[in-house]
């Protein structure tokens, strides 16, 4: 049984920097590939498939390109719902491209997060459950080079649930009107374990520092909301206030 991983992966015309987002996603995958557990399945939907993912494209590593057009948030009627939507739809595309494998576990991650190298081992030692809701974790500022470690990974970070592929039905085709037959794409990260809930599941949360969440990297989803002055100053202090510089130990066990 396989360890299925799906990554949404945000087009060059929504990209603030595409090099940036690139680079994000060569480190969330160079976390993959360091795994001690290394039964896994990689499926990268996107618009546009970055240069180095090209070069490494196989069985283990997926990308399926989306054939719809990308948001455009220059447009004059532009809304931020268009971004929620293209991710939705691109969860949607790369669950479908690895539905046909023998998966014991699905793993939605973002595009530029980290896992820990014993990430898919530490969840195949998981008590028998239908989900797991990871809490554990570090945030890292990337341009300040700090973390702050963090017990409530569920409210910041969407690279958090890890499912069995019974919880859900695979949607037929990439479309809207299935949004809500899905863990991650009908419920925020902060309340999937609702949907657990409603359809009397059991679920599991982990204490277990597995995910890094990068923020700050000048791409990040999370950017676009701060609009006022206030909170891009209390964001940019944020991580000399309360973190701690950037640890080698933590370097080693996320890349």
């Amino acid at each position: 049984m396989k360890f299925g991983i799906v990554i949404p992966l945000k087009s060059k015309k929504i990209s603030r920097d595409w090099a940036v987002t690139s680079a994000a996603l060569e480190g969330t995958i160079r976390s993959i590939q360091n795994q001690t557990d290394q039964n896994f399945v990689v499926s990268v939907a996107g618009h546009d498939c970055p240069e180095f993912f090209k070069n490494m494209l196989n069985e283990r590593f997926r990308f399926t390109k989306v054939d719809y057009d990308a948001p455009d948030r220059n447009a004059p009627n532009f809304k931020t719902q268009e971004l929620i939507n293209d991710k939705v739809l691109k969860i949607m595309t790369g669950l479908i491209a690895i539905k046909d494998e023998p998966l014991s576990w699905i793993y939605q991650l973002d595009s530029d997060d980290l896992i820990r190298n014993d990430f898919i081992e530490q969840i195949n030692i998981v008590p028998p459950t239908d989900a797991i809701i990871v809490e554990g974790g570090y945030i890292y500022y990337q341009s300040a080079q700090r973390i702050i470690e963090t017990n409530e990974m569920d409210q910041l970070c969407g690279s958090v649930v890890v499912v069995k592929p019974s919880t859900f039905s695979f949607p037929p085709s990439a479309d809207l009107q299935y949004i809500h037959d899905l863990p991650w794409t009908k419920y925020r990260h902060m309340n999937i374990y609702k949907f657990f809930e409603n359809n009397n599941q059991s679920y599991t949360r982990s204490s277990e520092n597995l995910v890094t969440y990068l923020l700050a990297t000048g791409d990040n989803f999370s950017d676009r909301w701060r609009t006022g002055l206030v909170s891009q100053i209390k964001a940019v202090m944020k991580p000399y206030l309360f973190g701690k510089k950037y640890l080698i130990l933590l370097n080693l066990n996320f890349h």
